[in-house]
């Protein structure tokens, strides 16, 4: 079995259930080994782990026929009683070895048992694929997006590619115990593509209406790393380069990805950068190196924002406010804000991991790579939501900054009775 289901979904017609049929097609590729899980039990019946291997194997059945579940009471090779290792066994010549043993980063049996047994290579289903491919535990996906489309020849040869390098890419990461689910979702899963930040249409309605060529927008791959806590890493092979080499092209991308030298693709508006009437700075994920890290003669103070944030809408009142005092006394401070809804900041140099919204970061001028973050705490646990006046940021940076306060505040002293615009 190449691939578990889908379980039709009901919205699609018999036309797109027959190309995805094609599209999976893999009369002449290379089946993925089946799976035997071996757990050893040496005690009497009646154990808690044997019991929750039973019931595995029973629920893991339903899915997928490619698994195979035994016990044994001889336990070399094995290990210790309720220990669980997953073997391969080649469909073509049934030879069996070992392929991993359950760790100690395994949460759960369940999760080993997910991860030894889903296919090289999963067509995405809301219904019996996502519980699968999406469980908290699951940090690395590769993704080939495509179109649903039975004459769609270039997405069937990427599909074999894609098949063949993730059946790679499983059994290197058995043996390390390393996790990679590899998904085909189709261009009408519109919510998987937008949760993937992956956008065919924004390209495509930009070129026809200026009649300009259609490049193929498909077929895409997409990793994605999530490994490192509140990060979403995604690298990225475009439909161009995919379709010039297919198989080249599919299996450096992923041996790349495993030595680390892909480039990450950085979330970021395409919005010019500007500054509003108060003085500040709204920038992007794209201009934060030359904005922010790159002016080492200034100091930067940035302001990272959800425009859903209740606190972060008060708070913009306050930072207008902080700008214009900086602006009035010309001080060498850049005020700068950023919506990290649409935006990421990838930068080797720093490292900015905001644990709620607002957050605040200040950048010295000369040695921008020592950050600090406002992360002075209220008694209800905030840090510069609840804060009601732009002295407050003012007071931190000057303690934390080495700046000369006497000669500052002297400067400060001169905008007594000037007025604040905020709007």
């Amino acid at each position: 079995l190449q691939h578990v289901g889908p379980s039709w979904n009901p919205d699609y017609t018999l036309e797109e259930r027959e190309a995805i049929s094609w599209l999976m097609s893999s009369a002449k590729d290379k089946l993925d080994p089946y799976i035997l899980l071996l757990q050893c039990q040496t005690l009497d019946e009646g154990q808690e782990s044997y019991k929750a291997f039973a019931e595995l194997a029973s629920a893991t059945a339903i899915q997928r026929n490619m698994a195979l579940f035994s016990v044994t009471s001889d336990c070399n090779g094995v290990g210790s009683d309720g220990e669980i290792v997953a073997f391969s066994v080649s469909p073509e010549t049934w030879d069996i070895k070992s392929v991993a043993k359950m760790q100690s980063h395994h949460a759960s049996m369940y999760q080993f048992v997910v991860e030894m047994t889903s296919p090289s290579l999963m067509f995405y289903d809301r219904v019996s694929v996502a519980p699968i491919a999406f469980p908290v535990y699951r940090k690395i996906h590769a993704v080939l997006f495509v179109r649903l489309d039975k004459d769609d020849v270039s997405s069937h040869e990427a599909i074999r590619s894609f098949r063949r390098a993730c059946q790679v890419q499983k059994a290197e990461n058995a043996a390390i115990g390393e996790d990679m689910v590899c998904l085909v979702i189709p261009e009408t899963e519109t919510r998987i593509l937008t949760y993937f930040d992956v956008d065919i249409w924004t390209p495509l309605d930009a070129k026809l209406s200026k009649g300009m060529p259609i490049e193929p927008l498909l077929p895409v791959i997409l990793i994605t790393d999530q490994r490192k806590q509140g990060h979403f890493i995604r690298y990225y092979l475009n439909a161009t380069d995919i379709v010039e080499d297919t198989n080249s092209s599919i299996s450096m991308f992923f041996q790349d990805f495993k030595n680390g030298v892909l480039s990450p693709e950085i979330k970021s508006s395409k919005k010019p950068v500007r500054t509003n009437k108060q003085g500040v700075e709204i920038i992007t994920g794209l201009s934060f190196p030359e904005t922010v890290i790159e002016r080492g003669e200034k100091h930067s103070l940035l302001y990272l924002f959800s425009p859903t944030c209740g606190h972060c809408k008060r708070f913009s009142v306050l930072w207008n406010e902080l700008a214009q005092i900086i602006k009035a006394v010309q001080w060498n401070v850049d005020v700068l804000q950023m919506d990290v809804t649409v935006n990421e900041i990838r930068d080797a140099r720093v490292t900015l991991d905001p644990a709620i919204l607002p957050a605040v970061y200040y950048f010295p001028a000369g040695s921008k790579e020592n950050v600090i973050s406002f992360d002075l705490e209220d008694r209800f646990g905030d840090t510069v939501g609840r804060l009601r006046d732009p002295f407050d940021i003012l007071d931190w940076m000057l303690s934390v900054g080495g700046f000369d306060e006497k000669k500052l505040l002297e400067e400060i002293e001169k905008l007594e009775g000037v007025e604040l615009s905020v709007v």
